[in-house]
């Protein structure tokens, strides 16, 4: 269903993120999605309905909560003083705190009770701050608060985790949504399904088959693997796209993104739900790497409030080691055909192993590269590789901490170098070593 430009101008698109019951990820999964939409050049509101204030907290720095939400839900309006800016460029945030714990008691004394945040929604264009979409991260379940945001969404994207409980219950889910939704004239474009904690075991990779059989129509296109990476990020107190950009779990997300902001641009297959075309698929791989750029853009930025210095030099580390592998090129080349192709994609153990077991025909100088080339970024590794080395080949072990150093050196060269180049504003010839020190 779509809707004259004037009217798609005036009032942005409103998503409410819902799951049946918690610990599914639709928190994770509203923060996530509206940092992967402002990277991809939305601006994007992200109102919090949660109690637990989960997404404030991953959002902003020494976020303390707010009342923003309890006083939108009982007041029925946006003011400006209600939203906060966020760390990520074009996402603002309407926070929340335990104030909303009791409020349906509250709003079960008032009159259109289910309506008052579509009310509030409608005042957003009286603000000075355009928005072309809002995220609404639901409690779990359908309490009067979650009911809210379901009556204010165009589109509703429901977090299916990948277990049995979960799917048991989703028809039931479903029916009661649609039957909520019934009688209210704001008009809802669609219904979606993301499945969520998917993992590569058999019985996870059954499930998803099954609700896909089951619910095709409705399934996005995307799933979100379970991921130790968000248990992590949230220590860090940091969403898992900002945390780890290039994490299987990130970039689920920017591509979840991609898919979302294309609903209305491709169609469906009716028989099975998936999305048919090759050039959609394609568009979706497109759009999801213009958002990591963007989101490493930010990382890298001095200037930048979410900017990572470790992540800064990792990247002067990927240069260096671009820079050492032109030289070593030619001796590659060679015994290219005695290499294993997938070596980047093996265990550290195995690629250990590879190495000692290559022999002579590779010199030593191109092995401690690419074996610190594997390692870079790779910290989990780092410590079982050395131990592993320092037992199997003492001197394999040795120039492998030669080639870190080496990494080390050029790293803190090409920072200087930019440093430079910030203070002077002008071209910097900037060298590095190929050899390390002995």
């Amino acid at each position: 269903m779509t809707h004259p430009i004037s009217e798609q101008r005036l009032s942005p698109e409103v998503t409410a993120i819902l799951s049946q019951q918690g610990g599914a990820g639709n928190t994770t999964t509203a923060v996530n999605l509206a940092i992967a939409m402002s990277a991809a050049g939305q601006s994007v509101l992200l109102i919090e309905l949660d109690h637990q204030g989960k997404a404030g907290h991953a959002l902003v720095r020494d976020h303390g909560g707010s009342s923003a939400a309890h006083r939108l839900l009982t007041d029925a309006v946006i003011r400006h003083d209600m939203i906060t800016a966020t760390e990520i460029p074009g996402l603002y945030l309407l926070p929340s705190d335990d104030s909303l714990e009791d409020i349906e008691k509250t709003l079960s004394l008032v009159g259109g009770s289910r309506s008052h945040l579509q009310q509030g929604l409608e005042t957003l264009t009286m603000l000075p701050t355009r928005f072309d979409r809002v995220v609404i991260d639901c409690p779990p379940g359908l309490g009067l608060v979650s009911l809210n945001g379901l009556v204010a969404a165009h589109r509703i994207l429901v977090a299916v985790p990948a277990n049995p409980p979960a799917l048991k219950g989703l028809p039931a889910l479903l029916k009661a949504i649609d039957r909520l939704r019934a009688g209210f004239a704001h008009p809802l474009r669609g219904i979606y399904l993301l499945a969520t904690f998917c993992s590569d075991q058999k019985s996870s990779q059954s499930l998803v088959t099954r609700l896909r059989q089951e619910h095709g129509k409705l399934c996005m296109y995307t799933n979100i693997p379970l991921s130790d990476t968000v248990k992590e990020a949230d220590q860090r107190k940091k969403p898992v796209i900002v945390y780890c950009p290039r994490c299987n779990i990130s970039q689920a997300y920017m591509t979840l993104a991609a898919e979302w902001l294309t609903l209305d641009t491709h169609g469906r297959d009716d028989r099975n739900g998936v999305w048919h075309s090759m050039v959609f698929q394609d568009s979706l791989a497109k759009h999801s790497q213009e958002v990591q750029q963007r989101v490493e853009a930010w990382l890298l930025d001095p200037s930048s409030s979410l900017y990572d210095e470790d992540e800064d030099m990792h990247h002067q580390d990927a240069r260096v080691m671009d820079e050492i592998f032109k030289t070593s090129r030619k001796s590659l080349d060679s015994v290219r055909s005695r290499r294993w192709i997938g070596a980047l994609t093996l265990t550290l153990a195995s690629v250990a192993t590879g190495y000692l077991l290559w022999g002579p025909a590779i010199p030593w100088a191109t092995r401690r590269l690419e074996a610190a080339a594997l390692l870079v970024g790779r910290e989990q590794y780092w410590q079982a590789g050395s131990v592993f080395l320092s037992r199997s080949d003492e001197t394999a072990y040795r120039e492998l901490i030669l080639a870190a150093r080496l990494i080390d050196d050029n790293r803190r060269q090409l920072m200087n170098c930019g440093d430079q180049a910030r203070v002077t504003a002008a071209a910097v010839t900037c060298s590095i070593s190929v050899q390390p020190p002995r």
